[in-house]
């Protein structure tokens, strides 16, 4: 992520977790580490949905650090990035809202809550830049 955007790895690394708690990313990664693992197949799901919504907040969190302000705090790069894409943001945490109303996300909500991330990580991305693209082993 450092060498994609050009910062010092703190820098990075608060743009990272603050971008995770803004958005919520949080709670999703918890209910996808909540999934069952009784047997291979639930396993693999488990880690690919893992591995696609980190490369997701990757993705996001370049695209935070590539767009514009670059001698901006953490803070006001992300208050940036926020405003520039607000109606994408709005519609994540819309649909975030609606799957935490859910007791437990079962994995049919968690992969409709992964392509919204990836929807987003999109929107968002650096032009010409990263793409947000499945990890090895896991499809969208």
């Amino acid at each position: 992520m450092t060498e994609a955007s050009g910062v010092e790895i703190t820098e990075a690394a608060r743009v990272y977790f603050a971008l995770g708690a803004a958005l919520e990313l949080d709670w999703l990664t918890g209910c996808i580490f909540a999934l069952p693992t009784g047997d291979r197949w639930l396993s693999e799901a488990r880690s690919g949905f893992r591995d696609e919504l980190f490369e997701h907040h990757r993705t996001l969190c370049i695209g935070v650090l590539t767009e514009g302000m670059p001698a901006a705090s953490p803070a006001a790069r992300l208050q940036t990035w926020r405003h520039l894409h607000q109606r994408a943001v709005d519609d994540w945490l819309g649909l975030l809202g609606e799957l935490e109303a859910r007791n437990e996300p079962d994995l049919a909500i968690l992969s409709v809550a992964l392509r919204a991330v990836k929807k987003l990580a999109a929107s968002a991305a650096p032009k010409g830049g990263t793409s947000s693209a499945p990890t090895a082993g896991t499809e969208s």
